[in-house]
């Protein structure tokens, strides 16, 4: 009965390591298609994987591929902090094997940050942002000034 959990434990282990791996393989050809046609001259510009993914939220059905890929950086994300937690590798508990197993880590919480860039793309938080920044600075700029006086901000 025991093998059987571990078996089926390691089965979803399994699945959920192999769609995470698809999803940054695809981040990372992307990123090297993107570079490709720069070098090429066919436009764009060599990008890292954020902007690999910001291009990916301007083609038709964007949002949807940025879901499914945020699914599957966030996949790799617990892939690598279940390889560090539970040392699926068995690496053990000496100096080099913690340090390998820390580095699975910070790679697990890059990808996170991926997955969150691909997700708040996806939802508009980002735009969101970038609109309401926009909007603080305009209202700023269009303060009437009292220069004749002080020099000073004329606040309402």
């Amino acid at each position: 009965m025991a093998a059987r959990a571990t078996s089926n434990r390691r089965t979803w282990i399994e699945r959920l390591a192999r769609f995470g791996f698809a999803a940054r393989g695809l981040v990372y050809i992307l990123v090297g298609l993107l570079a490709a046609g720069a070098a090429a001259g066919f436009g764009g510009r060599a990008t890292d994987a954020h902007g690999a993914i910001r291009t990916v939220g301007e083609q038709p059905f964007g949002t949807v591929f940025l879901l499914v890929l945020a699914l599957g950086l966030a996949a790799y994300a617990v892939w690598r902090f279940a390889q560090a937690w539970l040392d699926l590798e068995g690496k053990g508990t000496n100096l080099q094997a913690l340090v390998t197993r820390a580095s699975f880590v910070v790679s697990g919480l890059g990808h996170a940050g991926l997955a969150f860039t691909a997700v708040s793309l996806a939802s508009g938080l980002h735009e969101a942002h970038s609109n309401a920044v926009r909007t603080w600075v305009t209202r700023l700029l269009s303060l009437p000034t009292d220069a004749g006086r002080s020099g000073r901000w004329a606040w309402p």
